[in-house]
């Protein structure tokens, strides 16, 4: 009697100690997986427990998983081991979700050829076929962009689940913008700003042409008008030593001096009169040709829609300015993705430029 009891004492404390899982049956559960889904680490996922030792099954068992692919629909098994139990599970991976599509932010030329993956983006785990469907039902690889256009896509993954999406065809009508462009901004109140008050009132229009080439490569330059400026130019200084030269005729005589002394000063002092000398600092006060290459810009542009993206660089997707073309005049608008100060320091939106060729 004393060996028995002695036996059943050693084998509980084996159980206990040493071969966990004795008394504690587990049972395998069906598990599934959607496709893409990650493999459970949790090893109650996969067995249930016949007793409370749950905890104790979460510290001692294994658990297998590396027969599953989550990334492939089919059967697989994974294995829990516990104490002297093994036990196989049975894991299916199946796909039973449709593909996600989403329109693409892209303009077309009328006629252009366009396949599915130019309008939209599809998301799945698996092989993926894709068509457009008319209005009749019949499938189609490919379209004719057309103006007002509206088109059906449909995608269909390897386990037969289908996404449609109904997509506006946006045309654009970069064509349209192909050529030079010009337009005239008024600097004059910048310059009479920086002369200050000892110039009050004086004003004269000081307007430089700028151009700007759309080309079909989708580069553009932005320029000055070299010859324009120069006339500008000329003309705004010579105004405005005329006005200078009267200023200081006017210093000089409240203070008793005669025209004829005021020249004879200057013209010892300079070797040349009032209105020739400021009319000289002038000329040498600004290199036109400096100017110019300074305001000229190269960059690319893109024409999505409405949309204008520009850069020196690089467009971007969420900078652009909105354009409408209407015979030979092209108005650029800000969007409410830009400063509405414009393109241009101090000058606002919206801009509108004249076509020259």
């Amino acid at each position: 009697m004393r060996k028995r009891i002695l036996l059943n004492v050693i084998t509980a404390t084996m159980c206990l100690g040493v071969l966990t899982g004795c008394g504690t049956k587990l049972t395998a559960n069906s598990l599934t997986l959607e496709l893409g889904d990650s493999i459970p680490d949790d090893i109650l996922e996969y067995v249930t427990v016949s007793s409370e030792d749950s905890d104790d099954v979460l510290a001692n068992a294994t658990l297998s998983t590396e027969d599953i692919d989550n990334m492939t629909v089919g059967e697989y098994t994974a294995t829990v081991t516990y104490g002297k139990q093994t036990v196989d599970i049975s894991v299916e991976v199946t796909d039973t979700t449709a593909p996600v599509l989403e329109a693409k932010d892209e303009a077309f030329a009328p006629g252009d050829v366009i396949t599915v993956d130019d309008l939209v983006t599809i998301e799945d785990f698996s092989d993926v076929t894709s068509v457009f469907i008319d209005e009749d039902g019949n499938e189609q690889d490919s379209i004719i962009a057309e103006e007002g256009m509206t088109v059906t896509v449909k995608a269909t993954d390897a386990s037969d689940n289908y996404s449609e999406l109904e997509v506006p065809v946006e045309i654009s009508n970069i064509a349209e913008l192909y050529g030079t462009w010009e337009t005239s901004f008024d600097f004059s109140d910048m310059i009479e700003e920086e002369l200050g008050s000892d110039f009050d009132g004086f004003h004269e229009e000081f307007g430089i042409t700028l151009l700007i080439d759309f080309n079909e490569d989708g580069t553009f330059k932005m320029y000055v008008d070299e010859d324009a400026l120069t006339d500008a130019f000329n003309s705004y200084i010579e105004r405005l030593a005329a006005f200078g030269t009267e200023l200081i005729y006017k210093e000089f005589t409240d203070g008793g001096y005669s025209r004829k002394e005021i020249n004879s000063v200057f013209r010892q002092e300079y070797g040349m009169g009032i209105e020739e000398y400021l009319l000289s600092e002038l000329q040498d006060s600004v290199d036109i040709k400096e100017l110019v290459e300074s305001a000229e810009t190269t960059g690319v542009y893109e024409v999505k829609g409405n949309k204008l993206y520009m850069d020196e660089f690089a467009v971007s997707s969420y900078e652009y300015d909105l354009f409408t073309i209407e015979g030979d005049v092209l108005t650029i608008d800000a969007s409410e993705e830009v400063d509405p100060m414009g393109i241009f320091e101090d000058f606002y939106y919206p801009y509108v430029f004249n076509r020259i060729q």
